[in-house]
């Protein structure tokens, strides 16, 4: 049973399946978050001898109205803009054991508008789990070691997989837990910022800095004025 249902994630992951309009969950994000709760959109870091190493957090956040709030699988790529040349290495690395993982490497093209990929060395992943993952979650982490100072205003992104596996899907997706057919469904990529120079709502090259509203957030609010 295990071997089929793995047989068929990987076909599913792969057919290109007309997508319809209730296929979107343009609400929902699929984005980049400094702890597993995907509250903070950003991190100040000053990489120092005890302080070299930070794990982020690539997960979905659903729209309340949606009526979603589970998948089986995620397809997406990571725009890291100028991070990989500011900093020693970087780790991306899938979390809950996935059955199926296509691609190597999960790094969007340094040029998305002629990009180059093929399906046999794509620019992205493509993920599936062999069961159903409930909730607000993180579905990877990207390890960071850092030895010198990261440019201000440095943003990383969620993008598509290049080529999507879909060639209608022009965004990153999941699929829903609706076996056998689990829907591919479009969702908006999020972003996130190193060492923002600017506070909560302002925008970064076009990524808003967010924090959760609660009263207990004031202090890492304050702490985003430099």
């Amino acid at each position: 049973m295990r071997k089929v249902l793995l047989a068929t994630f990987s076909v599913l992951l792969l057919v290109p399946a007309m997508v319809s309009a209730q296929d979107n969950c343009l609400d929902c994000t699929l984005g980049i978050y400094a702890t597993t709760d995907l509250s903070e959109n950003f991190l100040n870091w000053t990489p120092s001898a005890t302080d070299f190493q930070k794990t982020i957090f690539v997960g979905i956040n659903y729209d309340e109205t949606s009526g979603l709030s589970a998948l089986t699988g995620v397809e997406l790529s990571i725009q890291y803009g100028d991070l990989k040349a500011n900093v020693a290495s970087v780790n991306f690395q899938e979390l809950d054991n996935p059955a199926v993982v296509l691609g190597a490497d999960e790094s969007a093209p340094a040029d998305t508008t002629s990009h180059g990929c093929t399906e046999q060395s794509a620019c992205g992943k493509s993920i599936a789990w062999a069961s159903c993952l409930p909730g607000n979650r993180a579905v990877a982490q990207i390890s960071i070691i850092a030895f010198t100072p990261l440019p201000d205003d440095l943003v990383i992104r969620v993008l598509r997989r290049f080529p999507s596996t879909n060639p209608t899907v022009q965004s990153p997706l999941f699929t829903q837990c609706d076996g056998p057919l689990f829907t591919k469904t479009r969702v908006t990529g999020g972003c996130f910022v190193f060492n923002p120079t600017v506070g909560p709502g302002g925008m970064v090259d076009d990524c808003e800095i967010k924090v959760p509203v609660a009263p207990n957030s004031w202090s890492k609010i304050k702490s985003l004025y430099r």
